[in-house]
C-alpha cells in the first residue's frame, strides 16, 4: 500500500469522523434546543397565561437570547430582599451586641483557614461552615435528600431553600456562574413539585470567597433564574487602617441575613395559605397599599408596564364592585410633594399612595424616610388613552393647548420653589379627552379639549438641593442642557431649556 491510499484512507476516516461528529453536534442541539421549548411551555403552563409573552417588546428579547425579567431588582419579587437591602443601608441599624464579639470570632476564623498553608481543602469549608451556622444560628445541610450536594444548605420545612453557602478561594469570574448553578439545583427540585414551580423561590446566597464574604439573591420570575449581588465583597480577615470596620461590617451583615431569613422562613411555612392570594411570581409579591386617607387595597396586577421600568399596571377594586386601572412604581426616591402640587393643578396624575411613612420630608422636599422598604412603592392613576409627547400626532390647536398646560406645569413648580429637571417628551403624558370641545370665537373648526400630566418625579425636588443622579447618561440623542452633570444641581434654568425645546417645537 503507497502513501497516496493511505492518505486518501486517511482523509476519507477524517471525513466519515469530521461527519459523525456534525451529527452529533446537530442532534444535541436539537435536544438542547427541544429542552428550552418543553422549558417554555411548562413555564407558560404554570403561569396560567401567555399574554406577557405575546408582546412585541418581549418577543424582541426573547430572539436576542434575553430574559425580560432579568433587569427586574430582585427585591421587587420578595420583601425578603427588600428587608436585606433596607438594613444594610441603614446608618443606625440596631445591631444585637452579642454579634460583635461572634463577629471577631467569624474574622479570626477566617484568618486562620486563609492564612495557612497546610490545611487541606474538605477540611477549610468545614472550618467555614461552622463559623457560618455559629453566625446564622441555623444549621445547614451538605445534601438533600435527592442527593443534591452544597457546601451548605438551609433547607425551610425540608423543601424550600432560604440559604446556601458557597466556599471558594478566590473572587473569580466564574463567581455568578457557580451561584447560578447551585441555585438551578433548587430550582430542578423545584420543578418536581406542584407548589414550588408555582413561586419565584427565593433564596439567599452566602459566598465566602478567600478572605471576602457576599451576599447574593436568587430568584425565578421566569424560567431562567436571576442572580443578583446584594452586597459588595467586604473584607472578613484584616484591615490594620481600620481594624472595627471588619466587625462592623461582619456584624450588620448578619443581623441583616439574620432578620431576612426570619421573613423568608415565614413566607415558606405559611406558603400553603398564602397561594391564593399571591401574585404570578414574575409580579412584585407586595400587592397591598394602604391609601392617603387610611383604606387598605388590595393591587390585581396585569402586567410589567414597559421592560426596562419597575413599572406595573393594575387595578383597584371600590366600594361598588367596579375597579380603578392603576400604575404601581417601585423606586429609591420620590418628590411626591411636587408630584401632588401638580396633581392639585390637575397637572400631574392622581396619587393614591406613596409609601414614604411617617412622612418625613427633606429640605430638597424629597420623601426619604426610612420607611418600611428599600424599594418604595408609588400608586397612581393610571391615564387611558394617553400617549407621550414624543408619540403624540395632533393639530396646531394641540399644540397650543400643550405648551399651555407645559407653562402652566413648570410656572407652578418654580413659583413654590422646586425644579423637575426630567421634562423629557417619554414624561409628558398627553390625553385626548373625547367628547370635550368647543369653538373660539372667529375660528370655523372646533378645538378638542387636551390633558396634559407629567409623570416620573424620581428626580424633582427643591431647588438648590435635587441633583442629578450618578449615573445619568449622556449617551444617544439627548440634548442636555449646558451644566447638567452626574450629581450635579438640577436649576430652574434647565427646566426651562427643556420648556423653551417643547414649546418652539410645537409651535
Amino acid at each position: 500500500m503507497n502513501l497516496s491510499t493511505l492518505s486518501y484512507r486517511s482523509r476519507g476516516l477524517q471525513k466519515a469522523t469530521e461527519g459523525t461528529i456534525d451529527l452529533l453536534c446537530s442532534e444535541l442541539l436539537d435536544i438542547k434546543f427541544e429542552e428550552n421549548r418543553a422549558k417554555h411551555r411548562e413555564w407558560l403552563d404554570s403561569l396560567g397565561d401567555q399574554g406577557f409573552e405575546e408582546r412585541i417588546d418581549v418577543i424582541a428579547k426573547r430572539r436576542k437570547g434575553e430574559d425580560p425579567f432579568k433587569e427586574i431588582p430582585i427585591a421587587i419579587l420578595h420583601p425578603a430582599f427588600d428587608r436585606f437591602l433596607l438594613g444594610m443601608h441603614d446608618p443606625d441599624l440596631d445591631i444585637p451586641p452579642e454579634l460583635y464579639s461572634e463577629a471577631v470570632e467569624f474574622s479570626s476564623t477566617c484568618w486562620q483557614v486563609f492564612g495557612s498553608k497546610n490545611m487541606d481543602e474538605p477540611t477549610k469549608k468545614a472550618k467555614k461552615l461552622q463559623a457560618i451556622e455559629k453566625m446564622l444560628g441555623y444549621q445547614l445541610l451538605k445534601r438533600t435528600k435527592e442527593g443534591a450536594a452544597f457546601d451548605g444548605l438551609l433547607l425551610v420545612e425540608g423543601i424550600y431553600p432560604a440559604l446556601i453557602f458557597l466556599s471558594e478561594d478566590d473572587i473569580g469570574v466564574q463567581l455568578m456562574g457557580r451561584c447560578e448553578t447551585l441555585y438551578s439545583k433548587c430550582m430542578r427540585l423545584a420543578s418536581l413539585d406542584d407548589v414550588r414551580k408555582t413561586i419565584s423561590l427565593p433564596c439567599f446566597l452566602v459566598v465566602v470567597s478567600g478572605s471576602h464574604i457576599s451576599v447574593v439573591g436568587a430568584a425565578c420570575p421566569s424560567m431562567h433564574p436571576s442572580i443578583e449581588y446584594l452586597t459588595g465583597f467586604y473584607v472578613c480577615t484584616s484591615m490594620p487602617s481600620d481594624p472595627g470596620a471588619v466587625f462592623e461590617n461582619i456584624a450588620k451583615l448578619f443581623a441583616c441575613l439574620r432578620r431576612s431569613i426570619n421573613v423568608l422562613t415565614e413566607y415558606y411555612k405559611d406558603l400553603l395559605s398564602l397561594l391564593p392570594c399571591l401574585p404570578k411570581r414574575y409580579l412584585p409579591l407586595r400587592n397591598t397599599f394602604t391609601t392617603l386617607d387610611g383604606q387598605l387595597k388590595r393591587i390585581n396586577y396585569s402586567n410589567l408596564h414597559m421592560l426596562g421600568k419597575n413599572i406595573w399596571t393594575g387595578t383597584v377594586d371600590t366600594p361598588d364592585s367596579s375597579s380603578v386601572p392603576v400604575l404601581v412604581k417601585f423606586t429609591r426616591r420620590y418628590c411626591a410633594a411636587a408630584h401632588n402640587l401638580l396633581k392639585s393643578a390637575g397637572l400631574a396624575p392622581k396619587l393614591y399612595h406613596y409609601d414614604f411613612e411617617p412622612y418625613q420630608v427633606e429640605e430638597d422636599g424629597n420623601d426619604v424616610a426610612p420607611g418600611l422598604f428599600y424599594w418604595r412603592m408609588i400608586v397612581m392613576e393610571y391615564i387611558s388613552n394617553a400617549v407621550t409627547l414624543y408619540d403624540l400626532t395632533g393639530t396646531a390647536s394641540d399644540a397650543r393647548q400643550i405648551a399651555e398646560h407645559l407653562r402652566r406645569a413648570v410656572d407652578s413648580l418654580h413659583m413654590n420653589n422646586y425644579v423637575f429637571g426630567d421634562l423629557r417628551p417619554t414624561n409628558i403624558m398627553v390625553q385626548i379627552l373625547e367628547g370635550k370641545a368647543h369653538r373660539h370665537k372667529g375660528e370655523s373648526e372646533e378645538e378638542r379639549e387636551i390633558r396634559v400630566a407629567l409623570v416620573d418625579f424620581d428626580w424633582a425636588g427643591k431647588d438648590g438641593k435635587a441633583r442629578y443622579p450618578s449615573g445619568i447618561s449622556f449617551g444617544g440623542t439627548i440634548a442636555w442642557p449646558d451644566g447638567v452633570k452626574p450629581r450635579g444641581l438640577i436649576t430652574k434654568e434647565h427646566d426651562l431649556y427643556w420648556l423653551r425645546t417643547w414649546t418652539d417645537l410645537l409651535a
